[in-house]
């Protein structure tokens, strides 16, 4: 089975399977219970390491198998056009203040809770979990390229990870933190661009808070990995015209 087409849909149901099964709160409490809270978050960290190096190494090691669909250059063009929108994602996710986990000015009074609907900006507008929702993208749109089952088997399980996961978070926030998450969802949304449709968002708002740091930043990002992507993985990532 190694080098086999099975072993990297193990290793891909092996990775959802441990990361949505021992978060649940009954798995998750009794191995809390007995080693503590940081050596789980440790071993499950561990955990969802080795299962993406396991399915590298078994992506790698598998053949091609039959292809899917073909777009060509076309789904060569998707690819290279997200890029940049999900580095944009990317970036914002790791450069805002999450609502969920801040603080209260230390002059607040007590009991008071921080303004969510003040603290939702930028790419927050556009959905809560940019971050998964930027691996959802990634995904999707390197399958415009690459439609043999292989890449549909690496592919489709980090989208999976990324699309379940965020309602998985928004579970769990809504179990620990239920006040202020609920007041977050009223004024934010999971997938994308939902609470600007609704009316509940400004589009322009979030363009105007994302900031031009943030877009220098993601260019570097994007420009490093044309730059790269060809040495590290043997194809360039730049459509057929602009080679």
């Amino acid at each position: 089975m190694t080098g086999s087409l099975w072993e990297l849909a193990l290793a891909s149901l092996y990775l959802l399977g441990t990361h949505f099964t021992l978060p649940r709160a009954a798995i998750r409490g009794r191995i809390v219970a007995k080693i503590g809270e940081g050596p789980y978050m440790g071993l499950f960290t561990l955990n969802t390491l080795l299962a993406y190096a396991w399915l590298i190494v078994a992506f790698n090691g598998a053949p091609g198998g039959p292809v899917l669909w073909s777009w060509g250059e076309a789904g060569r063009q998707i690819t290279f056009f997200a890029m940049p929108l999900c580095l944009l994602m990317l970036v914002g996710a790791f450069s805002v203040r999450d609502p969920m986990t801040a603080k209260p000015p230390a002059d607040t009074p007590e009991g008071t809770d921080v303004d969510v609907a003040d603290m939702t900006r930028g790419i927050l507008r556009l959905t809560r979990n940019p971050f998964l929702w930027s691996m959802v993208l990634w995904a999707l749109t390197h399958l415009a390229s690459h439609g043999s089952l292989r890449y549909l088997l690496l592919y489709g399980t980090i989208a999976l990870q990324g699309a379940i996961g965020s309602y998985v978070v928004d579970a769990k926030l809504l179990t620990r933190q239920p006040e202020r998450a609920a007041r977050y969802r009223q004024v934010t949304s999971n997938m994308p661009l939902l609470a600007v449709i609704g009316g509940r968002q400004n589009l322009i708002k979030a363009f105007a808070e994302y900031g031009i740091m943030r877009v220098f930043v993601a260019g570097i990002v994007f420009s490093l990995m044309m730059s790269v992507h060809q040495w590290l993985f043997g194809v360039s990532a730049a459509p057929a015209y602009w080679m």
